[in-house]
């Protein structure tokens, strides 16, 4: 016995069933969903994956360090003749004598610089007590200035070592070579 007629889908097209075609739009749409989803999800991870790949790759800077940062930012403001960066990392004497220097003192700085840039190595002795640090260096110029040893003195300030004295001038004095 045959069922002519019962089963309008077989090898026809689905288009004159009409459950036939919600199914196949449902199936889509679900679909869909589920790729998006999978590739949303796929991106947060890859993203969660290369910022802990970046992060294992960083050094982490301790208290030593972002004091030795500080005394290096210093050195290097002041060789730049930078008022403005000098001022925002220091504070204590050298902040008091930036704060009232006129002219002849920033002329004084940029005659220093121009007798050749100091550069600050070799650091030893960093102690951080609160929020008070010392750390010593050694400053090298270039030509026949001798090198020196500073002591710099920093306190915190909100999170923020900054320069509040020196043991010597950055610079020797011009009878010095």
């Amino acid at each position: 016995m045959t069922n002519e007629g019962t089963d309008a889908t077989a090898g026809a097209d689905n288009t004159a069933n009409p459950v036939a075609t919600v199914c196949r739009g449902t199936a889509l749409r679900r679909f869909a969903v589920t790729a998006a989803s999978t590739a949303a999800v796929l991106a947060v991870a890859g993203a969660l994956i290369v910022s802990v790949v970046q992060r294992i790759g960083e050094p982490t800077i301790d208290a030593q360090g972002r004091i030795v940062e500080a005394a290096k930012a210093y050195v290097s403001a002041y060789n730049a003749v930078d008022e403005t960066r000098l001022k925002a990392i220091t504070c204590g004497y050298i902040a008091e004598e930036l704060s009232s220097a006129g002219p002849e003192t920033l002329g004084a700085l940029r005659a220093d610089v121009e007798r050749g840039s100091a550069t600050v190595n070799n650091f030893s002795g960093t102690v951080e007590g609160g929020n008070a640090a010392v750390t010593t260096a050694i400053i090298t110029y270039p030509g026949d200035l001798p090198s020196r040893t500073v002591q710099f003195r920093l306190l915190n300030h909100d999170g923020v070592w900054k320069v509040c004295s020196t043991s010597t001038p950055l610079y020797p004095g011009p009878d010095s070579q």
